[in-house]
Parts: structure tokens; sequence; C-alpha cells
């Protein structure tokens, strides 16, 4: 614990704020007709297979060859001709081009890569078919950045987060600091420090005696899902979370190495992570269908 309080402002462009948990969304009845239709499909399906099994005599011989076929080693000429077809000099010019500038759904950056990896597919003989959906997405406010400020007893700003990352890749429209699908907001209360932030975490401080409800809380990143890690705080009562990347954990530090980004695969000292707090699956307006325009949206409502 901290006497100090913490503000956090966080500002996001998206197309609602909405609260993006699945307590959030409430489904819509097209998905109890679906889950009817699947039941009743899934008793046909056993009905078909009983059916099968004990009214149509079996081939005992039929069976053990297939059985057979099944259990033994793969041919290793196929094995090593798919091994051979692989050219590592191609994989490492694919991802060049993959990884060289911003690619954020749904912008420009994304539109660029269909369009390469359509053309190399074609290149291979594959037909491919290009589909778009209509995908709730959220995107960082390029104007106004996120900030966390550590303030002192009578709200003067003791600290000021960095708002920008050492320019080490020279890319133009690199992402401002964010997580997807959190809702801007400006919080402002005490600080609790949670570890990694997980279930376990939370049981060890409530035997001590420390509650986190009210609080902000401050997590590592690294050990569980950092969307886990805001419904574990939420569950526990807090009203904002900030997640960090441990040098401990991202660093060579405790190996001995400090280089960094460029200059080693380790994480610059003023690195921040991009990433998504959403735990649900697919679209979160159409969660477990295709976001497309023959799903109706269900209804996100904020709480």
């Amino acid at each position: 614990m901290a006497s100090s309080t913490v503000r956090l402002n966080q500002a996001y462009e998206s197309a609602k704020d909405v609260d993006y948990s699945g307590r959030a969304i409430s489904v819509c009845r097209g998905r109890r007709l679906l889950f009817l239709i699947v039941l009743v499909g899934v008793i046909a399906l056993v009905v078909g297979l009983l059916i099968g099994r004990f009214a149509i005599p079996h081939d005992k011989s039929s069976e053990e060859k297939l059985l057979r076929a099944l259990s033994q080693e793969a041919d290793a000429d196929v094995s090593e001709t798919i091994l051979n077809a692989i050219s590592p000099r191609n994989i490492e010019e694919n991802l060049k081009i993959l990884s060289q500038k911003p690619h954020i759904a749904g912008r420009q950056g994304d539109f660029d890569l269909v369009k390469f990896i359509r053309e190399r597919f074609q290149s291979y003989g594959l037909g491919v078919q290009v589909t778009p959906y209509d995908v709730l997405l959220s995107y960082p406010n390029d104007e106004v950045a996120n900030s966390v400020r550590l303030l002192s007893s009578n709200g003067d700003i003791v600290y000021d987060s960095v708002q920008n990352e050492s320019d080490i890749s020279h890319l133009e429209g690199v992402v401002p600091p964010f997580n997807a699908y959190s809702p801007a907001r400006k919080v402002e209360g005490k600080l609790a420090f949670v570890n990694y932030g997980r279930v376990d975490d939370y049981t060890w401080l409530q035997s001590r005696g420390i509650n986190v409800t009210g609080h902000i809380v401050l997590a590592k990143l690294g050990r569980i899902f950092r969307g886990d890690i805001v419904d574990i705080a939420a569950a526990n009562g807090a009203i904002g979370v900030v997640t960090f990347p441990d040098p401990a954990d991202y660093t060579g530090v405790n190996n001995g190495d400090r280089r960094y980004a460029p200059d080693a695969l380790w994480m610059p000292p003023d690195g921040i992570q991009r990433g998504t707090i959403f735990t649900g699956f697919a679209d979160p307006l159409t969660p477990g269908y295709p976001a497309n325009s023959k799903i109706a949206h269900v209804i996100a409502r904020q709480h």
C-alpha cells in the first residue's frame, strides 16, 4: 500500500464506450434457437451411430486393417518431401514483410497485409477469397495520450508517466500504448500492489488484512493474460488497473545481460506493451458468431 494517490487517465476512440465483459453482453434469442438446432443434430448423430454400430454387420478384418493404417508410423518419404519444401529464406522474407510496419486491425496497414497475403497465396496456385467482416474495434486516441500520475496528499503531481517510447524502430504510424476494449476513464485512488494479479495473489493479501476495494491496483505482466488481470481486479473491488513489465521478466538483467532492442531481443527500459483486455470470443457484439451482415448484433449495454 502507499499513502500517495494515483490518477489514471485513459482516452480511447471506439464505436462506443462500453463494458465489454461477458456480463455486459445480452445474447439474442437466436443463440438459443441455434443451441436447440445443434442439440437436435447431436441427438440425431448419436442415434445414427448406434444404428450403424448394432444394426449393420461389420467386417472385422476391415476394421483391423483400418486400425493398423491409423496406428502405423508416418511415411518417412512424405515427411522428408514436406521438410525439403520449406525454405528458411522464404520464412525470413515473409516475416520481414509482415512486421516491417504497424498493422493494427481495420486500418491501412492491415489492408496492405491482406493484399500481400492474398497475392502470395495466389502465386502458390491457391484460390483466395477475401471476406469483409463488420467488427467492433477499439483504437487509442492519437491526440490525447493515456497517463498515470502520482499525486501528493495536497493533489500536486509528483510523477507523470512517460507517454512516448524511444524511437528505436524509426517507423511511422506506431500505435500509441493502450489496452484495447478498456473504457476511457479518469480514475483517482490509493495504490495497491498485487504482484501478478492472480487469484492467489489476492488471497495472500487478504490473509494479511489487505483489501484493495476502491484502490487502483498495480500488477506485473507475464504470468496470466492481461484481461484476466483486469477481471480479477474488478472482482476484488478495484477501480482501476495499471500493468507493467517487470525487468526481471522482460530483460536479461538477471543473467547479467543489460542489452536491449535493437541490440538484443530484450525489451527497452521505456518499452510499453500493447494488447487487449477482452476475454470473450470473436467480435464483442456477436460473441461466438461471425461478425458479418447476416448476423444481427446483440445489444451491448454499459453497466
